[in-house]
């Protein structure tokens, strides 16, 4: 008969784990699992990152001082050259320094003047131009002129333009013609009450002028020149005619 103390057989047989295997330093050493986790990735250095152990080139201070002592050189000669140039201008124009020319009407005559609406007649005037200056010519280019009673227009006309040498006088003559201008009710107004009172009107001539002053190789840019004649007091008669009083009347000049 058999052992009967051996317990019956169940299942499949039982296959005991493998003990344990000891590592050098004494601990267990676990089994490798069937499926590892990969190794951790390793990142590619970033060639933009900063590297703490990068060095710059060394730089050549020299050639930085050359530069900077070329561009001080450079600014302090570029200044020394604008403050000569204003020097010689100021100095030349203190030499020089151009006057106004002096402008007078010396005598004014209206015909066929006739007033009832409107303003029609012709007149004439003398203008004396002067040049006071000792060194320097005056060139008048592209010359107007107009006429007006109580700055209200009348008529205009062009000159012919004209060269003044130094110390030289000229005299010009503005010619206006109206037919039919019209002029304001309180112009018109007034001028009815000067005919009414004496017959002596007084009229505004103005000239514009582009003006050039000369003297040799030194010049002054071509500005406007202005000049106001007012109040030319003409005395005119029943039959439209007249001429100035009160003698030679002196005129504003600038620009």
């Amino acid at each position: 008969m058999g052992d009967d103390s051996r317990p019956p057989a169940t299942g499949y047989p039982v296959h005991p784990y493998p003990p344990p295997q000891q590592a050098a330093n004494g601990y267990a050493q676990q089994p490798s699992s069937a499926y590892p986790y990969p190794p951790p990735h390793q990142q590619h250095p970033n060639p933009y990152f900063y590297n703490s152990n990068y060095q710059a080139p060394p730089r050549d201070y020299h050639v930085d001082q050359q530069r900077n002592a070329f561009l001080r050189r450079m600014i302090t000669a570029m200044i020394a050259v604008f403050v000569i140039f204003c020097v010689i201008f100021f100095i030349t124009w203190l030499v020089l320094r151009p006057k106004f020319p002096e402008f007078r009407v010396d005598s004014a005559s209206v015909t066929g003047f006739n007033l009832s609406s409107s303003v029609s007649g012709a007149w004439v005037f003398g203008v004396t131009v002067s040049n006071p200056n000792k060194k320097v010519d005056i060139v008048y280019e592209e010359v107007e002129s107009s006429l007006a009673y109580d700055y209200d227009f009348i008529a205009d006309s062009t000159l012919a333009p004209f060269t003044q040498g130094k110390r030289n006088v000229t005299t010009i003559r503005a010619s206006f013609a109206a037919s039919g201008s019209y002029l304001n009710d309180r112009s018109l107004a007034r001028l009815n009450r000067d005919r009414g009172d004496d017959g002596v009107v007084g009229f505004q001539v103005r000239i514009y002028s582009r003006a050039l002053f000369n003297a040799g190789v030194w010049r002054v840019r071509r500005r406007l020149l202005r000049v106001l004649c007012d109040d030319l007091r003409i005395a005119i008669g029943s039959n439209g005619a007249g001429n100035m009083t009160g003698g030679p009347k002196g005129c504003i000049v600038g620009w």
